[in-house]
């Protein structure tokens, strides 16, 4: 294999553990996963711009808890995703 090749490999197991922590966060979680959508201001809840941002939250390193969110919810730590998400949404309108 070259270099392209693997760095594909790579991009692409990348995408697919992000489709899994999305789905699995879908699943287990569903109200997190509509404040996700308000959180990222990315319009409606499972839209492209949805998933690829929060895709990227819960698989990268998030300095308040000290892991990444999918690994805080692994643990248990499902107050302290919640209250990341809630912090960043903006206020809810009745």
């Amino acid at each position: 294999m070259d270099t392209t090749s693997d760095m594909n490999t790579v991009v692409r197991a990348v995408m697919q553990a992000r489709s899994l922590a999305i789905e699995t966060l879908r699943q287990l979680y569903p109200d997190l996963y509509e404040l996700s959508a308000r959180a990222f201001s990315a319009g409606p809840a499972g839209g492209p711009f949805h998933h690829q941002r929060l895709g990227e939250f819960l698989t990268e390193w998030n300095n308040a808890l000290g892991q990444s969110p999918i690994q805080a919810l692994a643990m248990g730590r499902v107050l302290k995703v919640e209250a990341l998400l809630a912090g960043r949404a903006p206020p809810y309108e009745c």
